[in-house]
């Protein structure tokens, strides 16, 4: 058997939540949760971005976020 992966953008709400089936039933409260989380994230891939200003021994970006 064959598996073929299939690279796709990412399709996002107006908010900027990706759209899956997971996301559909979240309410209002749930969103804003998964869209700090999401924002979050990016925010720490990002070189040179750590959690205290100062700080070295943060977060350093060393690779993509599966």
């Amino acid at each position: 058997m064959v598996t073929v992966i299939v690279m796709t953008p990412i399709v996002r709400d107006k908010d900027g939540l990706a759209k899956s089936s997971r996301h559909a039933g979240l309410i209002a409260e749930q969103r804003t949760a998964a869209l700090v989380l999401s924002r979050s994230l990016a925010f720490a891939r990002q070189p040179g971005t750590y959690a205290i200003p100062g700080e070295r021994r943060g977060c350093e970006y060393h690779g993509k976020f599966a």
